[in-house]
């Protein structure tokens, strides 16, 4: 379901569509009662400019950054929990793809690191909101799970980019010429294990090499 998550215009109604969409295919598959648990994967984003904080020129661009990398995904999260107490019986789980440069500060990764942050501890105060009780009878965990540097196109953006702290760019040549770089598939089935196993505490941040 193709969405900008950059225009908040309609960010909302776009969220509101997707989610009812999928309430109505359950139903005509036969699911008059709602979903018995839900799963948000929250991963949409962008790395942002890769340079010191001192070289940023544009109000505008580092606010479209913050548009689509904090307010829609705080939003999505929202959209979600609004499907879940109307449209769910027994239990959710929200995970935040969080990052290592979520809890640990990057040079030239300044606008990553603010947004992966704000997520976290966004996320973390909902964990803390539903702990001690239900979301309309709906039991609700919340993990912010950092997938590990995967060998993914932000890799590709950090090796090619002349403005991100050398020491980044060498570490990121050096993983990818040695292989040492996360499969996403792999990361994908340890989050996978960690949900379905609930190998986690409402809130946690985990790591791919925790």
């Amino acid at each position: 379901y193709p969405m900008d998550l950059a225009d908040l215009n309609s960010l909302k109604q776009s969220m509101d569509d997707m989610l009812q969409n999928e309430l109505d295919k359950a139903r005509t598959n036969g699911f008059d009662q709602g979903f018995q648990s839900a799963y948000l994967v929250n991963n949409a984003g962008s790395i942002g400019d890769l340079m010191p904080v001192s070289d940023f020129t544009s109000l505008q661009k580092f606010q479209q950054f913050i548009d689509l990398n904090v307010t829609s995904g705080c939003w999505i999260t929202n959209s979600f929990l609004n499907f879940v107490r109307a449209s769910v019986n027994d239990s959710a789980v929200v995970v935040n793809v969080s990052s290592l440069w979520a809890v640990q500060p990057c040079k030239t990764v300044s606008q990553y690191c603010a947004a992966k942050a704000a997520r976290d501890m966004f996320h973390k105060t909902l964990a803390l909101e539903v702990e001690d009780k239900t979301l309309n009878g709906v039991n609700v965990k919340v993990l912010n799970y950092a997938p590990g540097p995967c060998d993914t196109s932000m890799q590709s953006d950090i090796r090619e980019s002349d403005t991100v702290d050398k020491g980044v760019k060498e570490f990121c040549i050096n993983s990818k010429a040695e292989s040492t770089l996360v499969k996403p598939m792999d990361s994908a089935e340890k989050l996978a294990m960690l949900v379905f196993e609930n190998k986690y505490c409402n809130g946690d941040h985990i790591d791919f090499f925790d």
